[in-house]
């Protein structure tokens, strides 16, 4: 089964610089894909209306900046977890992995704006290894496969 789709994303570091051009930081990830679309070999296609899939990674990682030109590569090792929500359940969640394994990319290029804020285009690959909070009928685990990309705008303040 294979599930897609768009929505907002998110994503927040907190950190500080160990040497001249490389920082240390704590990272938060959100990822959501509203309305997304279910592909599977028995079923064929659907749009899982009023449902929403979400993302989510917390960990820490380096970047590297390069001077002057103010390009950036950054990763961050990230517990990660998947949700599938659907409105108006009363329990709002159809679905909860257990916490697994994520890993987040992110290259970037920002501009100076003042002396403290550089501002920026970022391309960010966030992928998760996650096990099923259940087990199948065979007793084994379950695990979802999550892969995130976006497109994104940066502010840095130094």
């Amino acid at each position: 089964m294979t599930i897609t789709g768009t929505g907002p994303a998110f994503t927040l570091a907190i950190g500080g610089a160990l040497v001249d051009n490389v920082i240390l930081f704590g990272q938060l990830n959100l990822a959501s894909a509203l309305e997304p679309e279910v592909r599977s070999s028995t079923l064929g296609t659907m749009t899982l209306t009023n449902t929403d899939v979400d993302f989510f990674g917390l960990g820490g990682g380096l970047a590297y900046y390069v001077v002057p030109v103010n390009l950036y590569i950054s990763g961050a090792l990230l517990m990660s977890q998947l949700q599938v929500s659907q409105q108006g359940n009363s329990d709002n969640n159809a679905d909860v992995t257990d916490e697994g394994l994520g890993l987040d990319l992110t290259v970037g290029k920002e501009w100076w704006v003042s002396s403290n804020w550089g501002l920026g285009l970022a391309a960010q690959f966030f992928v998760a290894r996650m096990p099923d909070a259940g087990s199948n009928v065979t007793g084994q685990r379950v695990h979802w496969n999550a892969v995130a990309t976006t497109l994104a705008f940066s502010a840095t303040f130094n």
